[in-house]
């Protein structure tokens, strides 16, 4: 599930770069997610590496936790926003509507999201 997980946060950050039109040296990522997972994370940027980006090489990576204390989420959001990032990964449909009220522009990739087409994507 990672590795798929992976993929498809290489394969939107390629299809946002191509989107631009122009790449930058270093890409930006940034993930909300309630709490670390160090093996998820481990395996996560193993997946990436094997798709050619590095974190601190051509890729950077900020992370927020919000400790599943739901009220901090759009807080966090906006300052995942402020760093400009191709991609925003994310856990869980709070979060997931969050980040997309805060940059419905920015690509969004998520996971444990129980129904995304019934999401009430106005929540944040």
């Amino acid at each position: 599930m990672f590795c798929r997980f992976a993929l498809a946060v290489a394969g939107t950050l390629a299809f946002s770069i191509s989107a631009a039109g122009a790449e930058e040296a270093v890409h930006r990522i940034c993930v909300l997610g309630s709490v670390e997972n160090p093996e998820a994370t481990r395996i996560w940027l193993e997946g990436l590496r094997e798709h050619g980006w590095v974190d601190g090489t051509n890729l950077r990576i900020e992370y927020r936790r919000y400790q599943g204390r739901n009220e901090q989420i759009p807080a966090l959001a906006a300052e995942l926003v402020a760093f400009r990032p191709e991609v925003i990964v994310t856990v869980a449909s709070p979060a997931a509507a969050a980040i997309h009220a805060a940059a419905p522009t920015i690509p969004l990739v998520f996971v444990s999201v129980g129904d995304p087409l019934r999401l009430d994507w106005s929540i944040a």
